[in-house]
């Protein structure tokens, strides 16, 4: 009986953090035709600061800029139509936000006219609706300011976002909300974005497992939002359950890391070889490495490239492709350049190509060039020397 419950319980706390995001709608709406609504200049670094994060990691994402009120209905009803079983997406949305008298909490899209702001605007209960059809899971993370819409015109104070549809939604298991405030506070344009980007790099990552869950996530934001605004502002999260929100970078080059260790114990490298990698994870780390190393160490981030391929380009980038013969630090760095077709220049007008298999089934085969056999992908990569300048296929 004690095994059985030992086992339930295991499977209670997989179940609870095993979701992470599959693919995300980023909505930014600060651009309006009515010049009565205060326009939003921060919302444009605020997409910039999360399409960058997300696109680190490699998570699907779409960006709906300022779109009218017919735009956004479709583009949030398609995206959500489209998140499959067991799968998380999210919608992040900076920019106005509008609560009535009677607390319900509306989205301002661009064509919305200051006279009739509930007529002219999306109905966030109307949202939630299209969520409890979703076959998936959705996370709603809105950083919307509602003291500031109108120019001109007493705003509605003190009112708060009715929060019973969103209460039901998380009952339900089909949605999170994670809000820069609930209404009735000033929002400081960016504030709330800002230190959720710095958490989902890794900051958030409170327990240092590789993954930044929900409720670390939260707590890391909370507590620097209020700290920075001096407790007005109060972001809130309405969950269910903890899940992964997203693998930390920290925790992406953790795991390749370990993989470094692996290769080296079970003698696929050696001990220079394995310094070496570390040199160039350091570099990369620091913002100090260019090229095609960059490329292929950010496609690993985003999950477009494996630990070995990566480790095995590393090796040809430290040491030139020759077992033994590695460079100093920093050699590399400095030599780094691209030219037409990924090739490097020579001393003699000749160029050297090199090829990285894009997944672990191109890691072995044959490699041609103009026609005619060049060489062979060992561990992912082959380096064929003393090419003449021009095109080649």
């Amino acid at each position: 009986m004690r095994t059985a419950l030992m086992i339930l319980f295991l499977l209670i706390v997989f179940v609870a953090i095993a979701y992470s995001i599959d693919r995300v709608l980023i909505i930014v709406s600060g651009e309006f035709f009515d010049d009565n609504i205060n326009p939003l200049r921060s919302v444009e670094e605020d997409e910039k600061k999360m399409k960058g994060i997300f696109d680190m990691l490699g998570i699907e994402t779409e960006v709906l800029e300022h779109p009218t009120l017919g735009v956004m209905k479709a583009r949030i009803r398609g995206f959500i139509e489209g998140i499959k079983e067991g799968e998380v997406g999210v919608i992040y949305y900076s920019g106005h936000g509008y609560i009535g008298k009677d607390g319900k909490f509306y989205l301002i899209p661009k064509d919305v006219d200051s006279k009739y702001i509930e007529d002219t605007s999306m109905e966030f209960g109307k949202v939630l609706d299209m969520v409890m059809r979703c076959k998936g899971k959705v996370m709603f993370i809105l950083d919307a300011c509602y003291s500031g819409v109108l120019k001109e015109g007493k705003p509605i104070v003190g009112v708060k976002i009715r929060k019973v549809e969103m209460e039901g939604v998380v009952k339900e298991g089909k949605g999170v909300f994670m809000m820069s405030s609930e209404g009735g506070e000033v929002s400081r344009g960016g504030v709330f974005t800002k230190w959720l980007v710095e958490g989902m790099k890794g900051e958030g990552d409170e327990d240092g497992d590789g993954w930044v869950e929900l409720k670390e996530l939260y707590e890391y934001v909370k507590e620097r939002v209020e700290d920075e605004t001096g407790g007005k502002q109060k972001p809130v999260l309405l969950a269910r359950e903890d899940m992964r929100v997203v693998e930390s970078i920290e925790g992406k080059v953790k795991r390749l890391i370990n993989e470094v260790w692996d290769m080296y114990s079970s003698g696929k490298i050696t001990k220079e070889e394995r310094e070496k990698i570390f040199d160039v994870i350091a570099m990369w780390r620091k913002g100090k490495l260019r090229g095609d190393i960059e490329e292929l160490i950010m496609g690993y981030m985003r999950g477009e490239v494996s630990e070995r391929v990566l480790i095995s380009a590393m090796k040809a980038y430290m040491f030139g492709g020759s077992k033994g013969e590695g460079k100093k630090e920093g050699e590399g760095i400095k030599e780094v350049g691209e030219v037409e077709g990924g090739m490097k220049e020579g001393k003699e007008g000749t160029c050297i190509l090199k090829v990285y298999a894009e997944n672990e089934l191109a890691r072995s085969g044959k490699v041609y060039l103009d026609g005619e056999y060049a060489g062979e992908l060992k561990e992912g990569i082959c380096v064929v020397e003393d090419i003449p300048k021009g095109r080649h296929e």
